[in-house]
């Protein structure tokens, strides 16, 4: 799990898990814009902000972002 600043439109803080062996990346929470897609939302909970600094878990399903 990374968490990552994205700029486009607006900025978002959001929380992706990134496949080691592959590098593809799969959005876990947060927004962002996708060209194609326009708006792409997931998870729950409080928005994010702007920036996510650190990313800890808190069960097997539940994160919380710093």
């Amino acid at each position: 799990m990374v968490g990552a600043n994205t700029s486009s439109p607006e900025p978002n803080g959001s929380i992706w898990s990134v496949d080691l062996v592959t590098g593809d990346r799969t959005l876990v929470s947060g927004v962002i814009f996708d060209p194609i897609e326009g708006e792409i939302s997931r998870g729950s909970g409080p928005a994010l902000g702007t920036q996510v600094l650190d990313i800890e878990p808190l069960s097997s399903s539940a994160w919380v972002a710093w």
